[in-house]
């Protein structure tokens, strides 16, 4: 998973240990994300949606892409960076 930006919390994640520590450490945070709408194409889903924290929202992108098995081989956040940092 890439976190975008120069926040703490901004990085490559990988594997099954560190991409649950990010979304534990956004938990942390009052962190939420709605999402507006799934929009698959082929093996790749884009989830526009609104990321909220510490009452401050932001739309953001997500972007998945999905390999053998169904399984998440990549995921990328394209969002307000600004907002990750104050985090």
């Amino acid at each position: 998973m890439l976190s975008p930006g120069r926040a703490p919390i901004s990085g490559v994640y990988r594997g099954k240990k560190e991409v649950p520590a990010y979304f534990t450490s956004l938990a942390r945070e009052s962190f939420r994300i709605e999402p507006h709408h799934f929009i698959a194409d082929g093996n790749r889903v884009v989830v526009p949606s609104q990321m909220t924290a510490d009452g401050q929202s932001a739309d953001e992108v997500d972007v998945a892409t999905f390999g053998f098995e169904g399984r998440v081989t990549k995921l990328q956040v394209a969002g307000d960076t600004a907002l990750r940092e104050r985090l």
